[in-house]
């Protein structure tokens, strides 16, 4: 019970942190659709996300347990994520628009903007 607990505060810590990383970028060409693919580090480095084929999945940089799962979508340089949050099994839900090759700036449902800068 008390290492459940200690791991949904550490989820809950990371995932703060991840939100608190709020970075934006200035105008420019949209990306290609579809560019997301591969690896991304929140601008802290708290957490990687990883983007294939439709699939989505973050973990913990300290832990490297799993946060969340799910899928997105690219529409244009959009793009949306709809999973579940692995410690808690509510559903995540991210609008993110590529502002650049190299930077993902989301936003979640609740309203928490955050950066993911690709990993190189």
């Amino acid at each position: 019970m008390t290492i459940a607990r200690g791991s949904i505060i550490a989820g809950t810590i990371v995932g703060m942190m991840v939100l608190a990383a709020c970075q934006s970028a200035g105008p420019g060409p949209a990306p290609a659709a579809g560019s997301v693919d591969g690896s991304w580090a929140s601008a802290d480095g708290a957490a990687t996300a990883s983007f294939s084929g439709g699939s989505y999945s973050s973990t913990s940089s300290r832990t490297g347990n799993k946060l969340e799962e799910g899928s997105y979508v690219v529409s244009g340089a959009t793009v949306q994520i709809i999973g579940t949050s692995v410690l808690t099994q509510k559903p995540v839900n991210y609008s993110c628009l590529l502002a650049s090759p190299k930077q993902l700036n989301c936003s979640s449902s609740g309203g928490q903007s955050f950066a993911l800068i690709r990993k190189a």
